[in-house]
């Protein structure tokens, strides 16, 4: 994979031996702007063994889609 400015800082963090908190991100199969990118950092993230949850789904770069997600979100952002 290459190495992009979010996988740069992930590796930073691990080096200085900072503890990476768990991570969600959403994204719709239809969002060209940062599909690719999303999959990328979570692939990143599997192989470094840090905990995240990567939902995809129907849907575009738009508040539809992330509206359909917000609940989703605050239960993670809660601990829930």
């Amino acid at each position: 994979l290459i190495q992009c400015g979010v996988d740069v800082a992930v590796d930073a963090a691990l080096a200085q031996g900072r503890e990476i908190q768990p991570l969600w991100m959403c994204c719709g199969e239809g969002d060209v702007l940062v599909r690719d990118a999303c999959a990328h950092f979570s692939g990143c993230l599997d192989q470094k063994g840090i905990k995240h949850t990567f939902v995809r789904g129907h849907g575009e770069h738009d508040l539809i889609y992330w509206d359909e997600h917000l609940e989703e979100a605050f239960r993670f952002l809660a601990n829930d």
